[in-house]
């Protein structure tokens, strides 16, 4: 799972980690008709989400289609300060931070995510071999994942 760490807090630290705003990307294409409902009929729209501080924008694409210009999206605005069910749309109330939101958005989107390894690493080890000892091959479908060396402790 990504995340930010929670040693800070674990080890006494006063400075969580904390960040700037959280972006969520959906792209369903099966869903229960009872989702769907709730959703109003948009649950298998294309939809993007983004929480700053207080406010969440939420917006729907009617085609299945990310480059879709801004205009044609259905953009909705929550305070979650004060409406953490989500039940007031103030996207018209206030344009100007929806847009904002918007922009964010986009600039969130990545076609690929680099993602940094987890745990421990692997090293491969050769299958064993009738014709006796040989060097470490590069991993190939043969070779096992074993464990690697464990990180010296702080």
């Amino acid at each position: 799972m990504d995340g930010l760490s929670a040693a800070p807090l674990l080890t006494g630290g006063t400075d969580p980690a904390r960040h700037d705003h959280l972006y969520w990307y959906r792209d369903e294409k099966g869903v229960t008709s009872r989702a769907n409902a709730q959703d109003k009929q948009r649950a298998t729209w294309l939809a993007e989400a983004l929480r700053k501080d207080r406010w969440k924008a939420v917006r729907f694409a009617p085609v299945r289609d990310r480059a879709l210009p801004d205009d044609q999206w259905q953009v909705e605005l929550y305070d979650l300060a004060v409406d953490p069910g989500e039940t007031s749309d103030l996207a018209a109330r206030h344009p100007a931070r929806a847009t904002e939101l918007v922009a964010l958005m986009r600039s969130s989107w990545r076609d690929q995510y680099p993602r940094a390894p987890f745990g421990r690493p692997w090293r491969c080890r050769p299958s064993p071999s009738p014709e006796g000892p040989s060097p470490p091959p590069p991993c190939s479908p043969t070779a096992r994942r074993v464990p690697g060396p464990r990180p010296p402790s702080p």
